[in-house]
């Protein structure tokens, strides 16, 4: 009697509800959230900000190549000696990463800029998913200052990003005497970032339901041996 007591409370109620619960285990379909990450350079800081909690704060924004950076104003940044040569060892560099079990889908990077008059006439954008190979959204030509310009370079081949991405600004097209500078204001990234579903969970739902068949047919032999 224990035996076949033990058995009904097994196919009647725990499980069924073992395969219940491994459907619910499954998630609902995750929703993308608009982010914005932003380097405002106020109060003289090269730090950024996020928006969302899938984002990690960017890194600082630091220069390379022999490039320098200092602050004409307390909320723009200015990018100096830059070479009349075209050179990629000379950028301007900052990292954006997804927390972990995110995802990042890219959109742009937005910025406010103006060159003087021997500064970069142009620039590009690499980043480090294809080693720096290949410019990202073409190459924009700036304004001279005083006139600051809205720019931005569409980046929005850049999805599904789960590993940290650095992001290098390139200038070309210098010429004549220093500073040959670029300044720069309301650096932004834009995009969606995404919560990764456990890849485990629906694999364990279907486990569990197609022991709860097993389980129901092993139990009901046992308890009827001559069945």
């Amino acid at each position: 009697m224990k035996l076949k007591h033990l058995v009904s409370l097994l196919t009647s109620s725990i499980l069924p509800i073992l395969g219940g619960s491994a459907l619910l285990a499954v998630p609902d379909p995750t929703y993308a959230l608009p982010f914005i990450s932003t380097y405002n350079f106020d109060n003289s800081s090269l730090g950024g900000t996020t928006d969302q909690l899938g984002i990690q704060t960017p890194t600082d924004v630091t220069v390379a190549g022999g490039l320098t950076s200092n602050f004409p104003d307390a909320s723009v940044v200015r990018f100096n000696v830059f070479s009349v040569a075209s050179t990629l060892d000379e950028y301007i560099s900052f990292t954006v990463a997804p927390n972990t079990n995110f995802s990042i889908n890219f959109s742009t990077v937005g910025f406010v800029a103006a060159t003087n008059a021997n500064g970069p006439g142009s620039i590009f954008l690499r980043s480090n998913q294809d080693s720096f190979a290949s410019n990202i959204g073409g190459t924009l030509t700036l304004a001279n200052l005083p006139a600051f310009t809205t720019n931005s370079f569409n980046i929005s081949s850049l999805v599904n990003i789960i590993a940290p991405t650095e992001f290098r600004i390139y200038g070309t097209n210098a010429s004549g005497s220093l500073p040959r500078a670029l300044r720069f204001d309301q650096l932004t990234i834009t995009g969606e970032v995404t919560p990764i579903p456990f890849e485990f969970e629906a694999g364990t739902g279907l486990i569990l339901i197609g022991g709860y068949f097993v389980g129901k047919r092993y139990l009901k032999k046992r308890s009827n041996p001559k069945a």
